[in-house]
């Protein structure tokens, strides 16, 4: 496995000087008002929709470049909510823009069986870019079985996966506090000051393990909380300074 360090804009989060995560921006914008939605809601977080925010250490770039190396192999390791899913989209994106065929295919405990078919089938065409979004949820023999016609086909493989199932290592994906700080920055960037602050980022954070993901479920409930109490105090304020009849 590779650790890759990068400098560019692209990839890398903004730091302010010091080298150090500008945490502090979270919901410093003033005279904003509440949004239309939670900006911490399915529509603003899906792995599938959001633009990704790279933890340190991870750059798309070299990401690609060592995917070429490997002919498409790699696999993506990491525990639940770590950004693994958010990751492979982002690939998935970047190597829909070459020539080759891409087919990705997502497995959950109850659906194996329904996609284990479609990713073999998709190694029908040779030079096809198969990506497999929760591959240890297959059981090893189909996952040899797989991995056999992909490389007689001239497929890449690229999968997530929770454990290490014996693909050339491409990255390991872990959460970190910072790199959730820096999420929830840029979620916030049209919200009141102080809706949710710092430390509720961190409380939240420990009390979900580290989990990004449910990291940001937390922070949906008590954003909802503070404002529909912000609403109400709003309504008190009006009532209080309208002329009485």
């Amino acid at each position: 496995m590779t650790v890759f360090q990068c400098a560019c804009q692209l990839c890398s989060p903004s730091l302010e000087m010091g080298g150090r995560l500008n945490v502090a921006a979270i919901g410093a914008r003033t005279g904003l008002r509440w949004p239309d939605s939670n900006p911490f809601s399915v529509r603003w977080i899906d792995p599938s929709h959001i633009y990704f925010e790279p933890p340190p250490g991870i750059c798309l770039n070299q990401l690609m470049r060592q995917l070429e190396t490997k002919r498409g192999w790699g696999q993506i390791v990491g525990p639940h909510g770590s950004g693994k899913t958010t990751l492979v989209n982002q690939l998935e994106l970047r190597l829909r823009q070459s020539s080759l065929p891409v087919v990705k295919v997502v497995l959950h405990r109850k659906v194996w069986r329904q996609g284990f078919p479609q990713a073999l089938s998709a190694t029908r065409r040779g030079g096809t870019r198969l990506i497999v979004d929760g591959f240890e949820q297959l059981p090893w023999v189909l996952q040899c079985v797989l991995r056999w016609f992909c490389a007689w086909r001239d497929c890449g493989l690229l999968v997530t996966s929770h454990r290490d199932v014996r693909l050339p290592w491409l990255v390991q994906t872990t959460s970190s506090l910072a790199w959730v700080q820096q999420i929830v920055s840029r979620l916030l960037q049209s919200c009141p000051r102080d809706v949710i602050r710092e430390d509720d980022v961190r409380v939240c954070y420990d009390r979900q393990d580290g989990n990004v993901r449910e990291t940001l479920f937390a922070l949906y409930d008590l954003f909802e909380y503070r404002r529909r109490r912000g609403q109400v105090k709003q309504v008190q304020s009006r009532l209080a300074l309208a002329p009485s009849q």
